[in-house]
């Protein structure tokens, strides 16, 4: 009895549901839009004066979004670093009211300007760095780790800067000036790259290969302490002379004596 009341409710509001929607002549996605947006613009009106007694004025809605992310960040950073400090750990509560009022001092007297040019200037730099950079990591990593000579991986190179040059010739007067001088530097860097491919090969190769001689060191190490260990107190010529060379052979991979 109750399933049957239950799906009768449920029909009865999806009745009236499609009986809005066609009324409204409106599709779904449209409703569940001007649903968010309503419930956003209202969420702005009920909250924004609180925001802004404690964050301050703002002129425009993205302003205000601004300020609060920053206002998050950083009392989640000195919440942490104040919980790190001997006297302050211990006692979370003052933490957490340090950290809400150096947070709100800090956002509520930023002005726009100061917002847009000196903070969030970092955070731009940051996302155009990586969306710039990662498709270039990625293609010299496939060429680093391929077994393509150094013939080769010029001619990749002096592919894939062509393709780059021809889809931003047709995009040149789209992009923007800022744009446009972070591309010209990155085919600038394609050019050095091609130019020095050899040493830059060699460099991350030697690279790797330090890495790998450094764990077989670490293991060369561990086995001569432990060896040493178990020859201290042997008093033999033999084994003062074993000692004496083990010593001189951690000195010369960088170990200490156990």
């Amino acid at each position: 009895m109750n399933k049957e009341r239950g799906l009768l409710i449920c029909t009865f509001f999806a009745v009236v549901l499609f009986t809005e929607i066609v009324a409204a002549a409106q599709s779904p996605t449209q409703i569940v839009t001007e649903v968010v947006k309503s419930t956003i613009n209202s969420a702005v009106s009920v909250f924004g004066p609180v925001f802004e007694i404690g964050l301050g004025n703002y002129d425009t809605p993205d302003f205000l979004f601004a300020k609060v992310l920053l206002f998050l960040l950083l009392f989640l950073i000195i919440n942490v670093v104040l919980k790190s400090f001997p006297k302050f750990g211990s006692n979370k509560g003052v933490c957490l009211i340090i950290a809400v009022v150096i947070s709100l001092l800090s956002v509520r007297f930023i002005s726009q300007n100061e917002l847009t040019q000196g903070i969030l200037l970092p955070y731009g730099t940051m996302g155009v760095a990586i969306t710039t950079i990662l498709p270039t990591l990625v293609f010299f990593y496939f060429l680093h780790v391929s077994n393509f000579g150094s013939a080769g991986r010029r001619l990749a190179w002096a592919f894939y800067a062509i393709i780059f040059l021809v889809l931003w010739s047709y995009k040149y007067a789209q992009i923007g000036e800022i744009m446009n001088t972070v591309y010209t530097i990155t085919f600038l860097v394609f050019v050095v790259i091609f130019i020095f491919d050899r040493q830059i090969h060699y460099y991350f190769g030697m690279h790797e290969l330090n890495v790998f001689v450094k764990g077989a060191n670490q293991k060369t190490i561990a086995a001569l302490q432990a060896e040493y260990l178990n020859i201290i107190n042997v008093e033999t010529p033999t084994a003062n002379m074993r000692r004496n060379s083990i010593e001189a052979h951690l000195r010369r991979l960088g170990g200490n004596l156990p």
